[in-house]
Order: C-alpha cells, then sequence, then structure tokens
C-alpha cells in the first residue's frame, strides 16, 4: 500500500474545514460502492487531516479522470441523454429520503438509549450516504 502513495500522481480537489463526522459521511466505503453501482467506476479519495490548520485536504489520483471521462462516454453510448436521465433520478431519490428520514417519527432524542441513537445515527448516515453521490459525480465530472 505505501508503494502506491509513492508512485501514484495526485490532483489536489481542495481543502475544506470540516468536523470529522462531516467528512465521514462524505468520503466512506459506502459512497464509494453506490457511486461505483450507479455509474460503473469508484471514486478513491485520499483525505488527508492536518491537525496543524484543521483542514481536510482532498486529493484524487490523476488517472481517476481519464476513468470517470470513459465511463461518462460509455454511459451516453448512442443516447447522449442517458446520463442525463441517470442524474435525474435523483428528484425521485429525494422524496423517498426526506420521507425516510422524516418517517421516523423521532420528534424527542433525549429519551432514547444509546443504542436507539446509534442505530439512528446509522440510519441516517446510509441515505446521506446515498445522496452524495449525485453531488460527488457533478463535483468531479464537472470539467
Amino acid at each position: 500500500m505505501k508503494s502506491y502513495y509513492f508512485k501514484t500522481k495526485f490532483v489536489k480537489m481542495g481543502k475544506w474545514f470540516l468536523l470529522p463526522v462531516d467528512s465521514e459521511v462524505w468520503k466512506t466505503e459506502e459512497t464509494v460502492r453506490v457511486f461505483k453501482k450507479m455509474f460503473g467506476v469508484g471514486n478513491g479519495q485520499l483525505i488527508i487531516f492536518t491537525l496543524k490548520d484543521g483542514f481536510f485536504h482532498n486529493y484524487i489520483p490523476a488517472d481517476y479522470f481519464e476513468k470517470l471521462s470513459a465511463c461518462i462516454k460509455r454511459i451516453n453510448g448512442r443516447d447522449y441523454k442517458k446520463l442525463e436521465h441517470l442524474l435525474k433520478t435523483f428528484y425521485a431519490f429525494r422524496l423517498k429520503f426526506r420521507s425516510a428520514i422524516a418517517g421516523a417519527g423521532v420528534k424527542d432524542y433525549t429519551n432514547l438509549s444509546t443504542t436507539a441513537l446509534i442505530a439512528r445515527y446509522r440510519y441516517n448516515r446510509s441515505w446521506v450516504h446515498r445522496a452524495t453521490v449525485y453531488d460527488q459525480f457533478g463535483w468531479l465530472a464537472e470539467d
């Protein structure tokens, strides 16, 4: 693994001041799996958190953009609207997402046990992992 990082060229995509929990929502194995299932290519990222300044620095392998471009060409194939149709599934997903999060009906979390709070957090986080894929695709593929 160590030699992989030394041999791979990375592109710095930016730095953000994020709380660790926020980073955990955006950059996880689950989001990579959902991204790959949806678009046919993963979205691996190297995130480095520096304690000195409190920023998360985001790096992506340089060859990833070639893979993503090939993926877009493959998705569109002969129909240039195919990718648009795939991205528009977000609107239907958004309705499911809202009802799933709101549907739990939990108004007061003070009465929940620690185990119930953890289960609720994981449930909500899983929905967020699936939602962030749409944002990540636009952010990575915009250029």
